[in-house]
């Protein structure tokens, strides 16, 4: 079964858990966020906004292996907040065939706009497009039941 990586700067919140969790079969909700795994009281708030049924996990993106060895085979969503951490989590080892963008804040360097709520860096794409290189399927998409964007038609934008 597979890991399935969304990208996503609110983490864990109402989507996560009544749309995407359900449509993929999630048995495990792993948020991979050392700012959030740092801070007893949001990780305390985020945990709670959890029903029982999901097993949930979150961690530092170094305590994040031992945590995935230990579901691996199961169907886990890994929550992640920025772009950046898909080659840190890649370079670890950690296996997915599947990304899934659905929420990116304008920040500075945040330039280019996918949609009305994804705006990326020229270092996020430039790390989207070596993950296309290696297969990896990337879609944009708030939720199972609104359009999704693909990288491989979003591309042509950056990439000639």
């Amino acid at each position: 079964m597979p890991n399935y990586i969304r990208v996503d700067d609110r983490l864990i919140h109402g989507q996560i858990i009544t749309k995407w969790a359900g449509y993929l079969s999630i048995k495990n909700i792993i948020v991979i966020d050392d700012k959030t795994a740092n801070n007893p009281t949001l990780k305390s708030i985020m945990s709670m906004s959890v029903p029982k049924n999901y097993k949930t996990y979150i961690c530092t993106l170094e305590g994040s292996g031992e945590i995935l060895k230990n579901v691996d085979g199961q169907n886990n969503l890994i929550v992640i907040r920025y772009p950046i951490l898909l080659k840190k989590i890649y370079e670890m080892g950690i296996k997915f065939e599947f990304v899934n963008i659905g929420n990116v804040s304008k920040k500075e360097g945040g330039e280019f706009e996918i949609t009305h709520n994804i705006f990326l860096t020229k270092e996020d794409i430039n790390i989207i497009e070596e993950l296309h290189k290696k297969g990896v399927k990337i879609i944009f998409q708030l939720v199972p039941d609104t359009p999704s964007y693909t990288w491989e038609k979003e591309r042509t934008k950056f990439f000639k």
